[in-house]
Parts: structure tokens; C-alpha cells; sequence
């Protein structure tokens, strides 16, 4: 099935993310050899430094309102933004010099580690998984689902149906809900590969496909024209919760050559994070800006469903949690625990800055 252009390529899937491209990431590790590459402090007043984007997503956005009320400047530094396709790109595009941080998700982080690549998290966008399994309004019209249905019965309720799959995170994370569930995790139900979310979208309102695992705003645009319901989130099921998911990333050798250029980075971001949490009007303004396809009403539903870190602080607790899912789905081999001052640190965030 081919693409469509009838949904904004703005909300691409955070599911894609984690596949492919970890050889060109060590190659790129190889040939940067771990360099520091953005100019030092004392070099400008003004250290420039660039930011890349997995995918443009609300999480994300977090650069976008630091950089909107100041806080990149206030902390002395200047940053540019890059939106690039997928994690495994923006990370090896940072090894390579382009990027000194990225905003991607902690599995392609796990990934990339168990590679041998040096990224670490600075900072975290979010305390929980943002994913959203979606059921099509038809499959459900077919085959109705108690309003007191029980998750067992109705993740049961599904058998049979067919999920649209773009990358293999979908069927992953769909059969870690099914073991949830007492159901077999791989059986029961039929996969279809498609190419991109848009045609996903294509084929739920054609009935080719029914069922979707997909994030805001995207998620939240596909329920509102009302070819989907959504099933799953973080909302019913407690075990998306608390768990380190999109996160601010940058080399290990990057952070100990420039300490003082990541602190500014990650202190303007935690800034945004609390600001986006205090003033959710102000920032769907903003988010009306970024996003102008998207209708008000989307992006609303889709900021109060993030749950925004506070501080931009993360925990080992959330860290054990992010393993454990990563290891449920399969998609991560060899990593058995991400402990801090390894996979992750809070240490460059300035907490004198923030607001109790």
C-alpha cells in the first residue's frame, strides 16, 4: 500500500524509531571517534549548538517553548533546531558533528549502547509511554465491546483482527498488552505490513486494517474525525507509566568536554518542561503555531495526555521500567539494567533555576 499525503507528515509514528540504521550509527561512531564538536564557551559569547528531532512530535516541542520564552538564552547558549528522520539517524548525524543533542525515545538509546555507542539521556521530556492503541470505529461496530469490559476481556475482544504494522514495534508492544491479558502474544490476531502511517490511516478508513498503535497528535487526529477509538494508553494500563520514554540525549565525551554548555541545554529544557506544565493555555498557543494543520482541539487533548517531566528529571525507577518493557518487546537484546552516570544523568540540570 502506498503513502498518503492526506495526513500531515508531522505526526510520523514514535513506534518507527527503533528500527534500523544501528550500522550506520557505529560506523559514524567510528569515524567521529567520540569528538566533542561544537565550539567551546570561550570561544563566543553566544556557544551555538544544534538540536535534533527524531520526529517533530509534542514531547519534543519542549525545545521549541524553551527557545520561545528565552530560556536557551538566559542559560548562554544559542540553539538551532534539525528535524531529522528517525533516532538512528539524529544519533549518528550527533557522533558524526552536525547535532551536539537529540530528542529521541530510551529504547533506541538502549540500542544504541548495546552497540557499543556512547549517548547519554540529560534530561527527560516525559515520565510515561505515549503510545495509543487505536481500534477502528468499524471493527468495533462489528464486534462490540462492554463499556464494563474488563482489559483481559477486552484485549480478548480483539482476537481476530488485523494490525496495521509499519515497523516491528507495533506487533511488540500489541502482544506484551495480549501476555498482559493471558493472551498468546504473537497468535489470535493478523499483521499487515504498510508502509507509512498515512497509508495506516488510509487503510483503517477502508476496513483493510483494525488495529493501529500510534502517539499524539496523530493518535488524537484519527479519534476525532471518528475512524478510531482509542482502546490502550498510559490512562488504564499502569504499567506505561512511570517509565523513561522521550528523552534529551547527547555523547558521553560531548558532556565531558562542554559540561557547562550541556548544564545550559538541559536547564533551559527543564525550564520549558515546567513552563509547558504550569501554562498549558500559553503553550497551546504555541503549539497552534508549530503545528498549524492540526486542529486546536487535537493539540489540546494531545498536550494534556503527555505526561510532561517535572524538572525534566529522571529516575532509576523509570529507567528499570523502560528496560523491562524493552526486553518484554524483544527489541532490545543484552541490556540488562541502564544505571545512572551511565545510561542517563540529572547532574547538568541546575535546579536553582527551576520553580519548587
Amino acid at each position: 500500500m502506498k503513502g498518503s499525503d492526506q495526513l500531515d507528515e508531522v505526526s510520523r509514528s514514535r513506534v518507527q524509531q527503533v528500527v534500523g540504521g544501528m550500522a550506520f550509527l557505529v560506523v559514524a561512531a567510528a569515524l567521529a571517534g567520540f569528538a566533542a564538536c561544537a565550539k567551546p564557551a570561550s570561544a563566543q559569547t553566544l556557544p551555538t549548538v544544534t538540536i535534533g528531532k527524531a520526529v517533530d512530535t509534542i514531547p519534543f516541542t519542549a525545545v521549541d517553548v524553551a527557545e520561545a520564552q528565552g530560556y536557551f538564552k538566559q542559560n548562554g547558549v544559542k540553539v538551532q533546531e534539525e528535524l531529522v528522520n528517525g533516532s538512528s539517524a539524529a544519533s549518528a548525524a550527533m557522533l558524526g558533528g552536525s547535532l551536539q543533542f537529540t530528542c529521541e525515545a530510551a529504547n533506541p538509546l538502549m540500542l544504541a549502547r548495546s552497540h557499543g555507542v556512547p549517548i547519554m539521556a540529560v534530561a527527560a521530556f516525559d515520565d510515561g509511554v505515549g503510545l495509543q492503541v487505536l481500534v477502528s470505529n468499524k471493527w468495533l461496530e462489528k464486534h462490540p465491546v462492554p463499556a464494563n469490559a474488563t482489559f483481559k476481556q477486552k484485549m480478548a475482544d480483539l482476537n481476530g483482527a488485523i494490525l496495521g504494522e509499519v515497523g516491528t514495534t507495533e506487533q511488540s508492544f500489541f502482544g506484551i498488552l495480549r501476555s498482559w491479558a493471558g493472551l498468546p502474544p504473537s497468535t489470535g490476531y493478523k499483521v499487515e505490513k504498510i508502509d507509512s502511517l498515512a497509508a495506516v490511516a488510509l487503510a483503517i478508513q477502508r476496513g483493510i486494517v483494525d488495529i493501529s498503535i500510534q502517539s499524539p497528535p496523530h493518535s488524537f487526529e484519527l479519534t476525532q474525525k471518528g475512524f478510531v477509538k482509542d482502546f490502550a494508553d498510559h490512562t488504564n494500563v499502569e504499567q506505561f507509566n512511570n517509565v523513561a520514554y522521550d528523552i534529551l540525549t547527547t555523547t558521553s565525551s560531548y558532556a565531558d568536554a562542554n559540561p557547562e554548555i550541556v548544564k545550559s541545554v538541559a536547564t533551559a529544557v527543564a525550564q520549558a518542561l515546567d513552563f509547558i506544565r504550569a501554562h498549558p493555555e500559553e503553550v497551546l498557543a504555541l503549539e497552534q503555531a508549530h503545528f498549524s494543520k492540526l486542529d486546536k482541539a487535537v493539540l489540546q487533548q494531545s498536550l494534556a495526555f503527555i505526561p510532561f517531566s517535572k524538572h525534566g528529571m529522571q529516575s532509576q525507577k523509570g529507567w528499570d521500567s523502560a528496560v523491562a518493557l524493552a526486553q518484554q518487546t524483544g527489541l532490545i537484546k543484552g541490556v540488562a539494567s541502564a544505571p545512572e552516570g551511565v545510561y542517563w544523568t540529572n547532574k547538568y540540570i541546575d535546579q536553582s533555576k527551576l520553580h519548587p
